[in-house]
């Protein structure tokens, strides 16, 4: 595939370059998608739109199986990445970090992005080995990537924005990276390579709870180039860079241990997307069939885009084309803080005084810390009401199913209320969700079920034993009765809306003139009416019945 991806300018990149009307990209797409097995094709365009995931249902029985085909496998591969692994965990057969590489979750990762084929996830596994050791050197295969192994020159293109992974998932729990190509300049294939392997590993971590939802619903890749060009050889020069950047993320693609499920592609409508979109379908080459091209102005691709269960409020890019940074700096002080504790743990295991317990105070565990909520999850942040979190709408429907015997109702006592949170905290658990609260001051989530103790230090440096696990749900049920409370100023907002009936009494002698007073017969008993002097308001009450209130 890597071959493949680096053969360039062909004779058909000149037919694109030059603007041959004769190449259509939709033909190409459409070629591929009939040359599939019909339920090949079904599981792909289900896929595509969020409806299923072709993830294959997993049992301790396969993963050892498939593992076992795995290595088996890799020996019978041509690997001089692979080879020099195992001589690093051969001579540092004592150090930890030194069989990384080789671990069971790393390998676990590429079998779920090729869903458990084993002559393509090996073969993909040996090229990424043989791809990060040209890029990053020996030391990508004794411990994971880190921010610090990257150059200056790709920390600058890293913090520009134009590549970012987004900070929530799609309707289908899959994570999202968005491309923002707002400035065209050139950037070498291998550099911009480099940048994007580390983006992406860092999407997909080992084999823990926060990242197994992205290695079974892999991930969708957004991109929204805004470029404009005034000239013929501008355009030409364009398109070279693009040529060069797509090939980048191509063969990236080809290795990562990421399965992109779906590719939107946004383009506006204009001589130059279309040329845009035929050298898109080039060189995606076996991902076309994933590929969804959205033409228009940013707010009919923003109702597109929502229609795949994606959350488009997010998307860092503005309708002017201008790139939004607040995410990408809070995933940068996130990853650089996991990175120091890495390297923290690293030290205290490389010396004899793991008993020190100043620096367990210092930072607290990585475990409570979540880089992404997952799909199930529920998350609190003050002042955001994360309607965009597939997990708090299904928990919002939750609470909409017991507001009325929790909080309207009047006969429900206050042990029923507190046994209807209970309940609720205990089927979001046992869906598999989790309850996470945005720490404002260090900007990311931690799991509230795993207390650090920060906040209970006893001065000497060492903090107090954990929270017990009646407390922290006490912490959490909190929480739940502020959302009932929340839904039920919700419903009073949204109850149906005033209707008031006013007379022009005030107005009625303004021109110094004087009315005839109308009698309807027997039911005029005075000179001043309730309607006509005073105000009728009519509303409906949280019951539906109709209520009427007179202010006069």
């Amino acid at each position: 595939m890597i071959e493949q991806q680096q053969q360039l300018l062909t004779e058909s990149d000149s037919q694109i370059l030059l603007g041959d009307p004769t190449y259509n990209h939709n033909a190409q797409r459409s070629e591929l998608l009939f040359n599939l097995p019909v339920k090949d094709r079904i599981a792909i365009e289900e896929e595509v739109h969020g409806v299923s995931c072709m993830a294959r249902e997993e049992t301790p029985e396969l993963l050892e199986e498939s593992l076992h085909d795995f290595h088996l496998k890799l020996t019978e591969i041509e690997c001089k990445a692979y080879d020099r692994a195992q001589e690093i965990r051969a001579e540092n057969h004592s150090e930890q970090r030194s069989s990384y590489i080789l671990g069971r979750g790393l390998k676990l990762s590429f079998l779920r992005c090729e869903l458990f084929d084993i002559d393509k996830a090996a073969t993909r596994y040996c090229k990424y080995l043989d791809l990060i050791l040209e890029l990053y050197g020996e030391i990508a295969l004794r411990r994971p990537l880190r921010m610090s192994d990257l150059g200056r020159k790709e920390i600058s293109y890293l913090r520009e924005g134009q590549y970012q992974i987004m900070p929530y998932r799609d309707r289908s729990g899959r994570r999202i990276m968005s491309i923002v190509a707002n400035k065209p300049q050139f950037i070498e294939k291998m550099v911009l390579a480099k940048i994007l392997i580390y983006i992406w590993i860092g999407t997909i971590g080992d084999n823990d709870f926060d990242h197994l939802e992205t290695q079974h619903a892999g991930a969708i890749v957004i991109l929204k180039p805004t470029y404009q060009t005034q000239n013929e050889e501008r355009q030409g020069s364009l398109l070279q860079k693009v040529k060069a950047r797509v090939e980048a993320n191509a063969l990236v693609a080809s290795v990562i241990p990421v399965r992109v499920a779906a590719m939107h592609i946004c383009l506006p409508n204009s001589p130059l997307a279309t040329i845009l979109a035929s050298l898109f379908s080039m060189h995606l080459g076996m991902w076309l069939p994933r590929v969804k091209f959205h033409f228009g102005n940013p707010l009919e691709q923003r109702y597109q885009l929502q229609g795949y269960g994606i959350p488009t409020e997010l998307i860092p890019v503005t309708e002017t084309g201008t790139v939004k940074s607040v995410h990408l700096k809070q995933w940068i002080k996130l990853r650089g803080y996991l990175e120091q504790k890495a390297r923290k743990q690293e030290v205290m295991l490389q010396s004899s005084e793991s008993d020190s317990a100043g620096d367990s105070a210092v930072i607290p565990p990585m475990a409570d810390i979540v880089e992404c909520p997952g799909s199930k999850d529920v998350i609190f942040r003050r002042g955001k009401s994360m309607s965009y979190h597939y997990g708090n709408v299904k928990f919002q429907n939750l609470i909409e199913s017991k507001i009325y015997e929790h909080t309207i109702d009047p006969e429900t006592t206050l042990q029923r209320r507190v046994a209807i949170e209970k309940e609720l905290i205990q089927q979001i658990r046992d869906d598999g969700g989790r309850f996470l609260k945005w720490e404002t001051g260090e900007c990311w989530w931690t799991n509230m079920s795993i207390d650090n103790g920060n906040d209970s230090d006893n001065g000497n440096g060492n903090s107090k034993t954990l929270t017990t696990s009646q407390e922290i749900d006490k912490k959490i049920q909190t929480k739940i009765h502020y959302a009932f409370r929340d839904y039920r100023k919700k419903m009073l907002k949204t109850q149906a809306p005033i209707v008031e009936v006013s007379s022009t009494y005030a107005f009625e002698r303004l021109d110094g003139q004087k009315r005839l007073r109308y009698s309807n017969g027997a039911n005029d008993t005075s000179n001043d009416s309730t309607i006509g002097n005073g105000c009728l308001s009519v509303f409906y009450n949280l019951n539906g019945d109709l209520e009427t209130f007179n202010d006069a």
